[in-house]
């Protein structure tokens, strides 16, 4: 269906949405089979495709999934990953493109961290009171991914009490009318919060809301492809370790 597309495009000569379509393409399943450097270049060229079209939205989205693959996958040399979020930053803020720049920030967050730079973890306070999360905000999807965000922050550097309170608050919020990416990683970082969180207060609340996102993120994965089968045996591993392995979460 990719090849299928591009070929429809090809055709067409739409370059309005062929940024969009490279993004969609490279994100769900050039990132999966090809080579770093070839999923890389793909990035890089929705990226200029888009500024040239002037779609600017989806340009930046693939600069955006680009920073994060070549810090995630790639694993570029800290410092120079470092630059080119800062560089991403200015370019977020220069459009206005709040959503991407909050999803950014939390990618950024752990890597002063990781470069040894930052000798203590983010300060939970300040992640709570960073941006619409302080507002009354009708911007739906920057509130579910500034909570997502904070939650993996959570997990990340053991922060239970922001991951306790990012959780209620996500759980309020429609995320579940969001694409599978976000929703499939709520769903999976919710699960490990959750686990954490009753292993250290045995509460049931946590226990309950772990199970529950296992549950559904296998039920998707089964509709919407595999991509995130390994999510769920992670979750399912975590979730057993907290229960002592005595709660069936299938």
């Amino acid at each position: 269906f990719m090849h299928l597309a591009r070929e429809i495009l090809q055709k067409t000569k739409a370059p309005d949405i062929e940024s969009v379509q490279i993004l969609a393409s490279t994100h769900f399943v050039l990132a999966w089979k090809e080579q770093p450097k070839d999923v890389v270049a793909e990035y890089e060229r929705g990226y200029t495709i888009g500024m040239e079209s002037g779609d600017i939205e989806n340009s930046h989205m693939n600069l955006s999934a680009l920073c994060h693959y070549e810090y995630i996958i790639v694993g570029r040399p800290l410092p120079e990953m470092e630059t080119k979020f800062h560089a991403m930053f200015d370019k977020l803020k220069l459009f206005g493109l709040d959503t991407l720049y909050t999803i950014a920030i939390e990618q950024y967050e752990t890597l002063p961290y990781v470069r040894g730079t930052r000798k203590a973890p983010p300060d939970p306070d300040q992640l709570k009171n960073f941006g619409p999360l302080t507002n009354t905000s009708s911007d739906n999807q920057r509130l579910i991914e500034g909570c997502i965000g904070r939650i993996m922050l959570g997990v990340y550097f053991n922060l239970d009490g922001l991951a306790e309170q990012m959780v209620p608050r996500l759980m309020n919020l429609p995320w579940m009318d969001l694409g599978f990416c976000p929703k499939s990683t709520a769903l999976f970082f919710s699960a490990l919060a959750c686990s954490t969180l009753y292993r250290k207060t045995r509460q049931g609340k946590f226990r309950r809301c772990a199970k529950k996102s296992l549950k559904t993120l296998k039920r998707l994965s089964r509709i919407r492809g595999p991509n995130s089968w390994h999510r769920c045996v992670i979750m399912e591993a975590h979730f057993k370790a907290a229960t002592g392995g005595k709660r069936d979460c299938t």
